[in-house]
């Protein structure tokens, strides 16, 4: 990390307070988790769970993980220019030789980042499931190294984002604004320390940029509360032309919200070239709500979608955008 990196920190702004929990005990969620536990006739394993959501304060004095990654960037697809001086044949010849044996070089390069957080059976991640990190995030992330090129130079934002991973990645990337979002005012507090510890001045490429910033917002779903977010943010944000989100289906009751929140933050974009895309990392989980359930509100709010990888153990990795592009990245 450069000085200058170190020393600029990510902005503080008032939060409204809110945690996910109310979204995950709705009304709703509770009916159909238990109609669904029900059905699998797993009684004890039920009684075991109830007796786990009671606060030990000494189960584990030190609750706190630090999470590190090294990702394997294929920066084949990054697009660099490099300059150089004039010279006699001999010499033009050497430094194209040269150029082209650091361009097999770096045909792939480790991102590495660490991020801190809650253990994932810590007693504060019943109520802001933020506080940790969850297995989609890195299969996101790992996607997202092999194709850096939907991130270089792009606005991306990322929803539902917890400890920050994703974003982080997009910001290391080349990515030339990132905005990290989530609604859960707790797993801001964290979101926002991870951010300003891993930002850099310098992008994948190694190429110092004037124009590459990161920041930490709250956004909780939903129509108006998303307006409200793109009102504060006028003078700050352009148009997104990514956003990024893994892990964030567990109650039908939040799929309207969401899609509210993308259909209006990808609608500021007056342009479609290239088009703005959501890509979602999904995980198979005992949630009652299901992909299926997901991709048929998509495509009832006006989103095209394509799979774009998988994982055996449950995991994928989908591109939404919208059906009135004329232009497609699908």
């Amino acid at each position: 990390m450069t000085e200058n990196a170190s020393n600029d920190k990510v902005e503080e702004e008032q939060d409204t307070p809110w945690t996910d929990d109310r979204v995950r005990w709705h009304e709703e969620f509770q009916e159909e988790h238990e109609k669904q536990q029900a059905t699998t006739n797993q009684a004890d394993d039920d009684e075991e769970e109830e007796e786990s959501a009671f606060i030990d304060p000494f189960k584990d004095p030190d609750p706190f993980q630090s999470f590190q990654f090294s990702f394997q960037v294929d920066t084949s697809k990054i697009t660099t220019t490099c300059t150089k001086s004039g010279g006699d044949d001999d010499d033009h010849r050497k430094d194209q030789h040269q150029e082209n044996e650091e361009t097999i070089k770096e045909a792939s390069r480790t991102v590495d980042i660490e991020i801190r957080g809650y253990k994932t059976g810590a007693d504060q991640v019943w109520k802001s499931t933020g506080l940790t990190l969850w297995r989609a995030a890195e299969h996101l992330c790992q996607y997202m190294a092999k194709n850096p090129d939907i991130f270089q130079g792009k606005s991306v934002l990322e929803l539902g984002a917890g400890l920050g991973l994703c974003g982080i990645l997009a910001h290391k990337l080349g990515a030339r604004k990132v905005c990290i979002t989530d609604g859960d005012s707790d797993a801001l507090l964290h979101l926002r320390e991870n951010v300003n510890t891993n930002k850099t001045a310098t992008t994948i490429n190694t190429l110092p940029t004037n124009n590459n910033t990161v920041s930490a917002h709250q956004l909780i779903w939903g129509k108006d509360t998303t307006e409200r977010f793109l009102r504060s943010k006028q003078q700050q944000q352009q148009p997104f032309d990514v956003l990024i989100a893994s892990d964030i289906i567990y109650a039908r009751c939040i799929v309207e919200p969401l899609w509210e929140t993308v259909d209006l933050l990808l609608s500021r974009r007056q342009d479609n070239n290239p088009p703005a895309v959501f890509v979602m990392a999904y995980a198979k989980r005992e949630v009652p709500v299901s992909i299926e359930f997901v991709l048929e509100y998509a495509q009832a709010a006006g989103f095209s979608h394509k799979l774009v990888d998988e994982h055996p153990d449950g995991i994928w990795v989908y591109i939404f955008q919208r059906n009135n592009n004329t232009n497609t990245a699908l």
